[in-house]
């Protein structure tokens, strides 16, 4: 159906505020909703000038419209390799180090018009280790009990916990390596041990006006994990 104002205006009347904000209220609504194609014919007042294209970044994947967000990216057809290493992060960092850090380039930055519901898609398919470096007390448990964490987080990587977030674990290859040839890992990555592929969903909501980081985080045990494919996906409407 064609648009209708839900206010009208006679001359000489006061405009108000209320009245003139519910009038573009409803015509944004329309023009995001209850456009139909008879709306769009030649004969009627609607031309591509009064519809608002969304802003699209082809740098992160997303688009932002008058009703919020969405997108994604990931690995693509080819792999992109990424990395979760504890020199950086976890046990090996050190107790008193031990935080969560970014996965690279598997972030978003929203910058809300208006309050919003979020839902973050993530997965991730990992390759851990073989981490066969010796146990030192107080920084590395055993190379058998070596695990490292994944999880998505929203605006501060301290709230990302291995329980607060759902984080999900891929174990360590802990045969080690062969001394011989053929040289490699000593046992493949698919069987139970070194490789996950791991996947969630994360709800949340966020105010108006604020600016939002969200994406991958990880934290870790094993010297070196690829992350040999992820995708990261947002949808977010405005309420």
């Amino acid at each position: 159906m064609a648009y209708s104002k839900p206010n009208t205006f006679a001359d000489g009347t006061t405009l108000l505020a209320t009245e003139v904000q519910g009038n573009v209220d409803a015509l944004r609504v329309y023009l995001h909703d209850g456009i139909v194609q008879a709306d769009l014919l030649a004969s009627q007042w609607v031309d591509t000038r009064h519809v608002q294209p969304p802003r699209y970044d082809a740098i992160t994947g997303l688009q932002h419209g008058v009703t919020g967000y969405q997108g994604g990216q990931s690995s693509g057809a080819l792999v992109q390799l990424q990395f979760s290493t504890s020199y950086l992060t976890g046990a090996g960092f050190g107790t008193s180090l031990a935080a969560w850090r970014r996965v690279p380039t598997t972030s978003f930055d929203l910058d809300l018009r208006r309050d919003a519901k979020c839902l973050l898609h993530w997965a991730v398919e990992v390759e851990s280790g073989p981490d066969d470096v010796p146990a030192v007390t107080g920084r590395t448990p055993a190379v058998g009990d070596r695990y490292a964490y994944f999880a998505p987080y929203v605006a501060t990587l301290d709230a990302a916990g291995r329980n607060v977030l759902d984080a999900q674990e891929v174990k360590n290859n802990p045969d080690g390596f062969n001394s011989t040839a053929p040289l490699g890992a000593d046992r493949p990555y698919t069987p139970a041990n070194g490789y996950g592929r791991r996947t969630g969903v994360l709800a949340f909501e966020r105010s108006a006006g604020t600016r939002t980081t969200c994406g991958l985080c990880t934290w870790t045990q094993i010297d070196r994990s690829a992350v040999v494919n992820w995708s990261v996906a947002l949808e977010v409407w405005y309420l």
